[in-house]
């Protein structure tokens, strides 16, 4: 399990839950201060993330459970 955070000036203003493994990265939870929602720090967090992860070998990325419709934004497009 692995848990990040993005900061502003040392405070703590999204976090992410994951799970990594080998070549897999799957996100288990992301949260943030709603204070900040314009500003989108969550799916920053989970962009560098995915970067990160992938500089790092991850080939496997999850979104987990959930119907979030931000997760839609990230999946690929359903073929017909």
């Amino acid at each position: 399990m692995e848990i990040t955070a993005l900061r502003v000036n040392e405070m703590a203003i999204a976090f992410e839950i994951a799970v990594r493994r080998e070549s897999y990265y799957g996100f288990f939870y992301i949260a943030y201060l709603p204070d900040y929602h314009k500003h989108g720090p969550g799916r920053q967090l989970m962009l560098h993330n995915i970067e990160r992860a992938m500089s790092e070998g991850c080939t496997g990325f999850d979104l987990l459970q959930g119907g979030h419709e931000y997760k839609q934004k990230f999946a690929p497009a359903a073929s017909n």
